[in-house]
């Protein structure tokens, strides 16, 4: 006979739900994040709220599992609780709790245009009721005569979430403190952050909707108290109750297995958790966790799911963001081993972030472990590479870039070897790119094995050993990629081909980085200087001129509207570089004048100074010119592409 796994039956969302007699509805740690939008699922639940015309609503299956009884005292006196684990639910949930939140606080901010004895009955009768009926729960069960009820929350958010949801949606604040303690910083952290926005979105478009009501009356707020009211009574769920702790982690993988709405770093989490028995160990889990996604939040294009791929490739090859959660089941069996695979993504987290910030101190910090005298000129040909990281994109070499660091290998190469292998696998990411599209194996199987060798380069006995197979490593690599190179013909047909489309695709950042390329190899000292996180490809020849600016003169146009024509303004002899932070104030003028502009007068971009000195010499920024120079800098990059000899 199977193994009974759990109980379900039909309740209403409001009473059997969220509002629990002495009862906590918690949200657990394996629990993805809070990701309802405003303007997609938050809105879906206010329009069916508000057109049910009478009808009853159902709001899906809510699987939950009884947790720890908890017990506090107060004053001598004993009070008793349960807690309910939410297994699945928690974007509903949460979103009921942030639309009544709304509803109070938009109650009691609109009672103040009452005069004083209705505002106040306002407050006592319905923004109060709200909170105490809604928002806390009054226990009663004591061990002795005296009413002394205990006030508890009857929500709690996940452990990263807790506080924030807390001050600002379970909490009533009083009216003359909002603005200071209403979404105050310090209760967002770095782990839930793009959580906190969410919720602060959708709390936003919830009162947005309720200050749109006429509340003129103390009549008017008891009908909209009424009215939502009838709204929750009327929701309908049903009610999975799980039998036992050890199967609300394979009920969570199953209910989320086609993958909506989950994310694949939940799943790892869930995946891990489930290895683990100790609560100890679960706490040890969840703390890494946080740290991952603290740290994601702050890394530029990366989030939790991408650093735990790129992680698994430096250590265990190939995989995709599909087949990552099987690789990880398969291989993190026991609960040793997820507390060391959880471990070991914080450290990987920790390194990209400190390699994208480019800090020497803190890098060098890190790595306080290598034994090579020449580390800090390590470290400067490790930034030379990051900015390249920085400015790609096309092939993601953050993962080869991982996969060169498992272990610290490279600490002990001396400066010119990891210049040079810095070097060529630069020149080979984006010569391959250029050709390949990203779409070859050839270049993922190079330095899978040389990620590898290079992981294996400390199982040595001695330092001696480690760098022979460092070394070793280092020389496979570069005759895997000689190899893999592409042709010099097939390179110039495809940089012949390209164009700079206005888009945020894979030629962008191609494009991009082929200026940067260009940049250092016209002006190798100044490039160390670029700040490579705030640099955008500028057209000298505006892609949208104001004409009827008075720099524009008749001469001017004439000479945009051929390049624009000759679908030349997107082509590199069109394009340069500048800094985020100028573009906007220029944008619009003609080519003399962005040039005579003090933005490219202090420009460090020695492509910037090449094309002002050219200009402000005579020289007419003309399709002809144009051309010219497109031409010339294609043929300087297939130069600086080729393979090294």
């Amino acid at each position: 006979m199977p193994q009974k796994i759990f109980d379900a039956r039909d309740v209403r969302f409001a009473q059997g739900v969220l509002f629990q007699r002495d009862s906590i509805l918690r949200i657990p740690e394996y629990q993805r994040p809070y990701e309802w939008r405003k303007n997609v699922e938050a809105a879906t639940l206010w329009e069916d709220l508000t057109t049910r015309e009478g009808e009853r609503l159902f709001v899906g299956c809510i699987i939950r599992l009884e947790g720890e009884k908890v017990e506090s005292e107060k004053n001598g006196v004993m009070y008793h609780w349960n807690v309910i684990e939410l297994v699945d639910g928690q974007q509903r949930a949460m979103t009921s709790y942030i639309l009544l939140g709304a509803l109070r606080d938009t109650m009691a901010l609109k009672s103040r245009n009452l005069p004083s004895e209705d505002a106040e009955s306002v407050l006592n009768d319905i923004v109060h009721e709200i909170q105490q009926q809604f928002f806390q729960f009054k226990n009663r069960k004591k061990s002795n005569k005296e009413d002394n009820p205990f006030w508890g929350y009857r929500f709690e958010a996940r452990k990263s979430l807790k506080t924030f949801f807390e001050k600002n949606i379970l909490d009533l604040v009083p009216l003359d403190s909002w603005n200071e303690i209403k979404w105050n910083a310090k209760w967002v952290t770095d782990a839930n952050k793009n959580e906190a926005r969410t919720i602060r979105s959708n709390y936003d478009f919830f009162r947005g909707k309720f200050m749109e009501l006429p509340l003129k009356t103390s009549d008017d707020f008891y009908a909209l108290r009424d009215e939502f009211a009838e709204h929750f009574e009327a929701l309908d769920s049903v009610a999975i109750d799980l039998i036992s702790q050890k199967h609300k982690y394979s009920v969570f993988e199953s209910i989320n297995s086609k993958g909506k709405g989950l994310d694949t770093s939940d799943k790892v989490k869930s995946c891990l958790l489930n290895r683990v028995k100790s609560q100890t160990d679960k706490n040890r889990i969840y703390s890494c966790w946080d740290e991952i996604q603290a740290i994601s939040n702050r890394l530029r294009s990366f989030n939790p799911k991408s650093v735990l791929r790129y992680h698994w490739l430096a250590n265990h090859g190939h995989c995709t963001m599909t087949s990552l959660l099987p690789s990880i089941s398969k291989k993190v069996k026991t609960s040793d081993e997820a507390i060391e695979f959880a471990v070991d993504c914080v450290a990987s987290v920790k390194l990209l972030h400190l390699i994208q910030r480019g800090s020497l101190s803190d890098l060098r910090e890190h790595f306080a472990g290598g034994k090579s005298a020449q580390y800090p000129k390590t470290i400067r040909s490790l930034l030379k590479f990051r900015n390249y990281v920085l400015a790609g994109g096309t092939m993601q070499p953050i993962q080869v870039l991982l996969a060169l660091f498992p272990k610290q290998s490279l600490v002990l190469m001396d400066d010119k070897e990891v210049s040079e292998l810095v070097e060529i696998f630069t020149k080979f990411c984006f010569a391959y790119s250029s050709v390949m599209d990203g779409k070859g194996s050839t270049m993922e199987k190079a330095y899978a094995a040389s990620a590898k060798a290079l992981a294996s380069a400390h199982s040595g006995n001695s330092l001696k050993e480690s760098r022979k197979a460092a070394l070793a490593s280092t020389e496979g690599l570069q005759i895997d990629l000689i190899k893999a190179w592409p042709s010099e013909a097939s390179l110039r047909e495809k940089i012949e081909k390209w164009k700079y489309l206005k888009s945020k695709n894979k030629n962008n950042y191609r494009i991009r980085t082929a200026l940067l390329m260009l940049e250092e190899h016209t002006d190798p000292g100044g490039f160390s200087e670029v700040e490579f996180q705030n640099v955008s490809v500028e057209h000298v020849s505006p892609q949208n001129p104001d004409f009827t600016d008075k720099h524009w003169d008749k001469k001017d146009v004439l000479g945009h509207e051929r390049i624009k024509k000759s679908r030349y303004i997107n082509a590199l002899g069109n394009l340069t570089l500048l800094g985020t932070s100028l573009n906007s104030s220029i944008k619009a003028l003609p080519p003399r004048k962005k040039f005579e502009h003090q933005a490219f007068i202090s420009s460090k971009y020695s492509l910037n100074k090449k094309i002002r000195e050219q200009i402000l010499g005579g020289t007419n920024w003309n399709l002809a010119f144009v051309k010219r120079r497109d031409k010339s800098v294609r043929d300087d990059l297939a130069k600086i592409l080729q393979p090294p000899k």
